[in-house]
């Protein structure tokens, strides 16, 4: 025989949750939670430099606009130099440089990619929206600014990231250990000398759809394997749907 709850009950859980007609009205951040700003905001900021190829060195360099401590350890690597030297050959058009900053702001969420800040790399995860309704978390290396190129080239004008890519793990072994964390492996290249090589992705800054939080899976046997943190505004809804299933053990209402 079933139990009704008695209409004065209230889950322990909920005494910190707003009532929902408090923020049905209120703008909300990228992660879902309710944020302070009424408008969207954007902004490209961080350490800017320009990339391009120099007769003098005979090589492609980049050079940063910045006064940071230790200017010299903010070097991009060689296979991330040689996909942006690839980009500035497809723009052709008398395109030769291209303008590179670490920071993209917007909703009030900073998103960073940078070779070098706080003393180490600086690579953000964010969701982006991969078309046909296809929504994988990708790791930002650095931002392109194309808002001033030609309209008739191979991409259009706008803000750019050049970033990795995963896939979903799908095997039971992977997705059965955790209900929080979710299973991904980062796309790579053939390898190529015996050495993995990265996959990278020039992404318009507009597809970016939330924000995420992903840390290296260091118990799988693949160092490309990552785990996405369930977001935080899911957890609430995740434990009151556990708590209202069956369990072999009964919970005492109090």
């Amino acid at each position: 025989m079933g139990h009704s709850e008695p209409s004065f009950f209230v889950q322990k859980w909920s005494h910190l949750v707003k009532e929902p007609e408090a923020i049905a009205e209120s703008p909300q951040k990228m992660d879902g939670t309710p944020a302070r700003v009424t408008k969207k905001e954007i902004e490209n900021a961080g350490t800017r430099c320009k990339f391009f190829y120099s007769d003098d060195e005979d090589k492609w360099v980049c050079t940063a606009d910045s006064r940071m401590l230790h200017r010299e350890k903010f070097k991009l690597e060689p296979e991330i130099c040689a996909y942006l030297a690839d980009i500035v050959g497809q723009l052709g058009n008398g395109v030769e440089t291209l303008s590179l900053f670490t920071e993209h702001k917007r909703s009030g969420q900073i998103f960073r990619g940078s070779p070098w800040f706080l003393g180490r790399s600086w690579r953000d995860w964010v969701m982006v929206d991969w078309g046909n309704d296809e929504v994988l978390p990708g790791q930002i290396w650095i931002f392109v600014d194309l808002r001033d190129i030609p309209d008739d080239l191979i991409y259009e004008p706008g803000i750019y990231a050049v970033m990795e890519s995963t896939c979903r793990r799908t095997a039971q072994n992977e997705t059965s250990l955790s209900q929080i964390f979710v299973p991904y492996l980062k796309e790579t290249l053939p390898k190529k000398e015996g050495k993995v090589q990265r996959k990278f992705y020039f992404v318009d800054v507009e597809s970016f759809h939330a924000t995420a939080c992903l840390i290296p899976d260091h118990g799988n046997p693949s160092d490309r394997a990552y785990l996405q943190v369930t977001p935080r505004s899911e957890w609430a809804s995740q434990f009151s749907a556990w708590l209202e299933t069956e369990h072999e053990r009964e919970f005492p209402r109090t």
